[in-house]
């Protein structure tokens, strides 16, 4: 079983993509939009982007989320 812990309050430390990708694992709208509107990043060009996994999951929401602030 995943357990998610929210991290928007320390999404300014270096896992800040992490908290995102979680966020984004997680099915949660509400954070992702949270992370994004704190700074941090959609796009990470090392591994797969927090958009493949939300498409993988097929959640729309945060799909066009994640586009609209640039994935």
């Amino acid at each position: 079983l995943y357990n998610y812990t929210p991290k928007t309050a320390s999404c300014d430390t270096t896992d800040s993509y992490d908290s995102l990708w979680d966020a984004v694992i997680y099915g949660s709208y509400e954070d992702v939009h949270t992370l994004i509107a704190q700074g941090v990043s959609v796009i990470d060009y090392e591994t797969e982007s927090a958009l493949h996994a939300a498409a993988q999951k097929g959640d729309l929401a945060i799909a066009k989320l994640l586009i609209e602030h640039g994935a």
